[in-house]
């Protein structure tokens, strides 16, 4: 590395703790006003919540991190355009690729090392404040076991265990109801194939139920009315199952295969395991795309500090928007899985190269 390189990283790292500290505290102020008021009705203590905003810091900072490169390339770089420094090396034959060089190089060791870091830290974070929030803060009960794909949780029935909730079509498949006596021996259990939630409850077809009436005889009838009664709704089972970011690729990679294995649709959780190696990379094409609008900005009357702030936080929002657009379609199942999860990276790293084409970069 050349005394160049080291100079044009040197502004691109100085600037990048600074703006992931800045993004991270911005968004965790929003976040904390949003809950504030209703931590306070629960009067759950200050430990709690400090708690819950501390292991919440890891996945924010993931989330922040392209918008903290971006911001970082826009400061640091920018100001050497300002200064005329870009100008300067290209008289001296510094091409505007020449200069990326170094920071694209940086943004591919820090994708690896926000891979990792998803990995390894995210998912235990993440789930440990979800628990906090739900059984510490909320006192809600924790009624069940809620994976990715199968649940388990106890019903005024009994205990129920259902394979898999299609949260997009409030759907269940594989429904299981385990009735016990009052020694907690099983008296009978219920199974049902598929059941749909219509007019605000959930309806259950071609149920099967099996009576234990002494030792090793059953008897085996079609359910009738009232034998299997679910009382949770949707929206509770789509707010405790567990989110893609609280699994590493590869617990997330083993909940597919056991989906596919049972025939169910896990297009879901495909887009979601794509956009786990697409989100850490996203850093690297914020470079791609802040270098070349830093030496422009730079040669702008009114550039500066503010102006780079402000355009920083402009194209993270449409970068935001366009990523979530592309992996709801994935979930929907309107756009491939692969497609979904690099959408926002493949246009923006392209909308980056269309600027280095133009002449005066």
């Amino acid at each position: 590395m050349n005394l160049l390189d080291r100079y044009v990283l040197g502004r691109f790292l100085r600037s990048l703790p600074l703006c992931i500290a800045a993004a991270a505290a911005l968004f965790l102020t929003v976040d904390f006003f949003q809950h504030v008021g209703e931590f306070a009705q629960y009067d759950s203590g200050a430990s709690k919540a400090t708690a819950y905003f501390v292991l919440k810091l890891p996945r924010i900072i993931t989330d922040t991190y392209p918008a903290a490169c971006l911001l970082a390339v826009l400061i640091g770089v920018g100001s050497l355009a300002e200064g005329r420094e870009i100008l300067a090396m290209r008289t001296c034959g510094v091409s505007t690729l020449r200069v990326l060089a170094p920071l694209a190089a940086a943004g591919t060791v820090l994708g690896f090392a926000v891979l990792a870091w998803n990995e390894a830290v995210v998912p235990a974070t993440s789930s440990r404040a979800r628990m906090i929030q739900d059984g510490g803060i909320e006192k809600r009960l924790q009624s069940g076991v809620f994976n990715a794909s199968s649940i388990w949780f106890q019903s005024q029935q009994g205990f129920v265990n259902i394979n898999y909730f299609d949260a997009n079509h409030n759907e269940l498949f594989g429904i299981t109801l385990h009735e016990l006596n009052g020694d907690f021996r099983l008296v009978r259990v219920v199974e049902a194939p598929h059941a749909t939630w219509k007019g605000g409850r959930w309806e259950i077809r071609d149920a099967i139920v099996t009576s234990f009436v002494g030792d090793g005889e059953s008897v085996v009838r079609d359910a009738l009315g009232g034998d299997i009664e679910l009382d949770v709704k949707p929206d509770e089972l789509r707010r405790k199952r567990r989110r893609s970011y609280e699994f590493s690729y590869r617990d997330l990679s083993r909940q597919i295969a056991g989906l596919e294995r049972r025939g169910l649709d896990a297009t879901e959780y495909i887009v979601d395991r794509d956009y786990k190696l697409a989100a850490p990379f996203a850093g690297l094409v914020a470079i791609v795309l802040g270098l070349p609008l830093a030496a422009r900005g730079g040669r702008r009357a009114g550039g500066g500090l503010l102006s780079s702030i402000g355009i920083g936080i402009a194209v993270s929002f449409v970068y935001w928007s366009a990523t979530a657009l592309a992996v709801a379609a994935g979930h929907a199942g309107l756009l491939p899985p692969l497609a979904a999860a690099w959408t926002g990276n493949t246009l923006f790293g392209l909308g980056g190269i269309a600027l280095y084409l133009v002449r005066d970069v």
